[in-house]
């Protein structure tokens, strides 16, 4: 069965909202029985039938007793999708497995989110009011599962025209599970990440794409694919919110992302683009040709293959790391 939980749990920062059901300090527990509700309570509203649900706090974000949701969404018998719309609460859980799933919150500072096989599109609108590092937590997780998942920060929001302006994101933290399947990760809706704040995604198996921006601003393994955004301005990039892509590439987040890389076979490797990328002081590079098969994957992908270059990379023992294509390696 579908359920809902509205309500402040954590009070001495302690937790978060996927233990809500099991806390005292509940304000709605609302058993959602799969079937269309509507209810208004002034500062809260919700809207529910199976395959579409709005949950939006209209009070004050961080409202004493509303300051975390936990929503769990189950399929009616055949049925294979649902979209989720969560607005304005601090901390959100969500545990749903459906065939196909659009999720979108918005103005949330920490939050899990599970989803089962399925393919999932979860797009999140950041919000922190940490100005310092202390007791609250900024951490989302998210696992996707298997299925080929789209897991979006946005700069440009799908819902809600315009721009965003990221309030306090230099503070978010990110642990992400994208698992099987054909993934695309989008962090273009990130400030720099503050000293000692932690961002760690993993690609999982099959073909994966991220997307990012600012200096060294994620760890990332399990990806073919990484996409920065070049100094140029553009509709979908403006300056004046994004910090130019910067990579440091070191002998571990090569294997992270070589070892596994369903690139490799064809002659390519960690394929990385529009992002200045330096190397490690212990890595040497040399240049080598690409196959006719690499060009072929290239083109049909939509990369200008007259920008980019292969590498062979090693360390300074002679041990060879793994494969590099590139349009802007600084050496």
């Amino acid at each position: 069965m579908s359920h809902l939980y509205v309500g402040e749990s954590n009070r001495d920062g302690e937790g978060n909202a996927s233990v809500l059901k099991n806390s005292a300090f509940i304000t709605h527990n609302i058993d959602l029985k799969n079937a269309e509700s509507y209810h208004d309570f002034g500062d809260f509203y919700y809207f529910h039938i199976p395959d579409i649900s709005v949950f939006s706090l209209q009070g004050q974000w961080n409202m004493p007793g509303y300051k975390e949701i936990h929503l769990e969404l189950e399929p009616l018998i055949g049925q294979d999708s649902t979209w989720v719309e969560i607005e304005n609460f601090v901390d959100v859980s969500l545990e749903c497995n459906f065939e196909y799933s659009d999720i979108f919150i918005y103005d949330a500072k920490r939050g899990d989110i599970i989803t089962g096989d399925g393919e999932d599109s979860i797009e999140i609108v950041v919000h922190s009011n940490t100005t310092q590092q202390g007791s609250w937590s900024n951490l989302f997780t998210i696992d996707s599962g298997g299925g080929d998942d789209e897991i979006i920060i946005p700069i440009i929001d799908k819902l809600q025209s315009g721009y965003h302006d990221m309030t306090g994101s230099q503070w978010t933290e990110l642990d992400i599970d994208a698992g099987s399947g054909d993934d695309v990760v989008s962090l273009l809706g990130l400030k720099d990440p503050q000293a000692n704040v932690s961002r760690f995604i993993d690609g999982g198996a099959d073909f994966d794409m991220l997307t990012f921006a600012g200096v060294d601003s994620v760890d990332f393994v399990n990806f073919e694919v990484v996409s920065g955004v070049s100094k140029e301005p553009s509709v979908e990039h403006p300056s004046s919110l994004l910090t130019a892509s910067e990579l440091r590439l070191t002998e571990e987040l090569l294997s992270a992302n070589y070892e596994n890389n369903q690139l490799a076979d064809i002659g390519l490797g960690l394929i990385v683009s529009h992002a200045s990328l330096t190397l490690a002081e212990n890595l040497l590079y040399q240049e080598v040709s690409l196959t006719t098969q690499s060009t072929d994957f290239l083109e049909a992908n939509d990369f200008l293959v007259s920008e980019f270059t292969a590498y062979d990379i090693s360390n300074d023992n002679g041990d060879y790391i793994g494969r590099i294509i590139a349009n802007d390696l600084v050496v």
